[in-house]
């Protein structure tokens, strides 16, 4: 299966992952506020360049089913992900005016446009390639952590955001791009795959460094 591939290819990268101190601080609920802040700010202007991709996604989508999920998820991120940013924003007193004015870091950018670059070479293999990491490694992850630190789950004040990733409806989202992926690699050559897994990695890379 290209999901057991993909994942053993960079195995160890993946494992560190989830073993990164932010990570692990979240799901302990030790992580300090003003780190979660800045990431909150960061990823919610990340959120909206994934929206963007999801778009390209829905155009170069090969049936209308396909067509309709991309445009789910669309709408899933604009109107329940997004919201629990701003549920966190709001009690943490973070202003419209604040968000309206930051700026995306260096990391940030170079994600966003790593992945709009990819998007805009028209081949939704490669345009899920690039966003996999990002659903995938969230849904995982969050569940781990959720089981992982259960005993500690009811004093974190990360606990809405931990149990929102590690949802069934968040899973199922990850695992539909990996069905579709599966689909569409079907009868790819290794140099397709490769092209794939170096997408993948990059993207994985990014997750690391965000």
């Amino acid at each position: 299966m290209i999901a057991r591939k993909l994942k053993n290819s960079v195995a160890s990268l993946w494992e560190t992952t989830y073993q990164h101190p932010f990570v692990q601080e979240l799901g302990q609920g030790r992580l300090p506020q003003e780190k979660f802040k800045f990431y909150l700010l960061q990823d919610y202007l990340y959120l909206l360049d994934y929206v963007r991709l999801m778009a390209y996604a829905a155009i170069h989508a090969d049936d209308e089913l396909s067509m309709r999920y991309f445009t789910a998820i669309q709408s899933d991120i604009l109107d329940s992900e997004l919201e629990t940013h701003r549920n966190y924003m709001a009690a943490f007193d973070i202003s419209a005016e604040v968000v309206a004015k930051v700026q995306p870091t260096l990391f940030n950018r170079a994600y966003a446009a790593n992945m709009l670059t990819t998007a805009q070479s028209g081949q939704l293999t490669k345009i899920i390639a690039t966003v996999l990491p990002c659903a995938w490694t969230y849904a995982e992850f969050s569940q781990r952590l959720v089981k992982a630190y259960n005993h500690e789950l009811a004093n974190n004040p990360y606990r809405v955001w931990l149990e929102k990733y590690a949802s069934d409806d968040f899973a199922q989202s990850a695992q539909w791009l990996l069905a579709k992926l599966e689909a569409l690699m079907q009868d790819k050559s290794e140099q397709d795959y490769q092209e794939i897994q170096a997408i993948f990695k990059s993207s994985l890379e990014f997750e690391y460094l965000f």
